[in-house]
């Protein structure tokens, strides 16, 4: 009983709350506009990881997703789980951890590794990668960095100790 509730409410919020807009618009909920760069974000993400290609029905989906996600988010809103700290902890967290990605794509982008240090890393066979072994300063410290992996030998630092300490970004 309280389930069908729950999708009648829905429904009727949902017939009620969107109507499709032009103008950059792929719909407004109570107010709150959904910009059609949302869907397109979404539908370039499904679409580059091979999941749908970008077709008009695949659009519609993801823009009633979008829909149904913002009444249960404005819902949220109206119970004041937003303000909750817990909730305020997730949000910190997952803004953080996307900055994370930004940054980590930001910098793969912009300093490629070479395919040939790539290849090299691939024959070692060792667990220390070419990726690694390029965010270390210098050429003689990967060098040095390459032999106690390839050795085997255990470091007494640990692996975010060895990373603090030899990474390029430190001086």
């Amino acid at each position: 009983m309280q389930k069908n509730r729950i999708a009648l409410a829905l429904s009727a919020a949902l017939l009620s709350a969107f109507v499709f807009a032009d103008g950059g618009k792929a719909a407004t909920v109570n107010g709150v506009v959904i910009p059609e760069s949302k869907v397109d974000f979404l539908v370039k993400q499904v679409t580059a990881r091979g999941q749908a290609t970008d077709t008009p029905e695949l659009r519609t989906r993801i823009r009633e997703d979008l829909v149904r996600n913002e009444i249960v988010v404005q819902e949220a809103a109206k119970k004041g789980l937003d303000k909750s700290p817990e909730v305020t902890s997730q949000l910190e967290m997952a803004k953080s951890q996307i900055l994370f990605g930004a940054f980590i794509n930001d910098y793969v982008k912009n300093n490629p590794i070479p395919e040939a240090d790539l290849k090299k890393g691939c024959r070692t066979g060792s667990h220390c990668t070419a990726a690694f072994c390029y965010f270390v300063k210098t050429p003689p410290q990967r060098g040095v960095f390459h032999q106690e992996c390839s050795s085997g030998r255990k470091s007494p630092l640990t692996f975010s100790q060895q990373a603090t300490t030899r990474s390029r970004g430190r001086k």
